[in-house]
């Protein structure tokens, strides 16, 4: 049976057939490359995820075809805001075997998703999640895949999504610099907040992708400075992303060798 959720967030709605979670269900685990993520960590800093679940069969692959085409969309018009994450189902996968399978599709693989699942309502072939917000929402919830209706309900559920999702940015940040840029080894980061409040510092790769999640602790009102050590990172170009409370802000750094 098909299952579909779409929340009710800023005057806009959506109608719910059947019974379907409206929080998502947080995980940290590794994909398949060997990077961690934490779920919610990444719902907090503003990304919209695309959740496919899946087995070896011919409706999972048909509906990632059409899904990949749906995040190369969204990779344009949201660069580095939207994430397209493939989930095995049956835990009879392999990371090699499952990126064999879907050879071509842009997406991130993960194993291990049975439990996932269960939470979302059980396997439709594929089971399809739209997530989003820092109340961690779920917009979006479909057992099994009809290309001819459901391509644009998941394109609503993910304009719903961002336009719900958007970390307002430099409420809590008078300024921002780091020094030296590019850096080889150690940068300086210097912040000045309009209130004392707890910081994060996220670094993210040229695509999007959080390479570390670093909390500052409590930072005083006005001036603020501390030690980076970049001689950890690969070179290339970062960007910097700093959150106190639901503002946020971004600094370009680039690691040179």
């Amino acid at each position: 049976m098909k299952t579909k959720l779409l929340l009710l967030i800023l005057l806009l709605s959506f109608s719910q057939v059947g019974k379907a979670q409206t929080v998502a269900q947080d995980w940290t685990k590794d994909d398949c490359t060997g990077v961690t993520h934490n779920l919610f960590s990444e719902l907090d800093s503003g990304y919209v995820i695309m959740l496919e679940f899946v087995m070896q069969c011919g409706t999972c692959i048909a509906a990632a075809a059409d899904l990949n085409t749906i995040n190369n969309d969204y990779q344009i018009s949201h660069p580095g805001k939207f994430k397209y994450y493939m989930i095995d189902y049956s835990n009879g996968f392999s990371c090699d075997t499952m990126m064999a399978w879907a050879h071509g599709i842009n997406c991130t693989f993960f194993l291990d998703g049975g439990h996932e699942v269960a939470y979302y309502g059980g396997f439709g072939m594929p089971t399809i999640v739209i997530l989003g917000g820092v109340n961690h929402s779920v917009f979006y919830n479909a057992l099994g895949f009809n290309p001819t209706f459901d391509i644009q309900y998941i394109r609503d559920a993910i304009d719903l999504a961002f336009a719900t999702s958007a970390i307002p940015e430099k409420e809590n940040f008078h300024s921002l610099s780091v020094f030296p840029n590019p850096s080889s080894e150690n940068a300086i980061i210097n912040c000045s907040l309009t209130n004392s409040s707890d910081v994060r510092m996220d670094v993210l790769d040229i695509s999007g992708r959080i390479v570390l999640s670093l909390p500052l602790g409590k930072k005083s009102f006005g001036e603020n400075s501390f030690l980076f050590e970049t001689s950890a990172l690969s070179k290339g170009f970062y960007t910097l992303r700093f959150l106190s409370g639901n503002t946020s802000t971004e600094l370009k750094l680039v690691v040179s060798k």
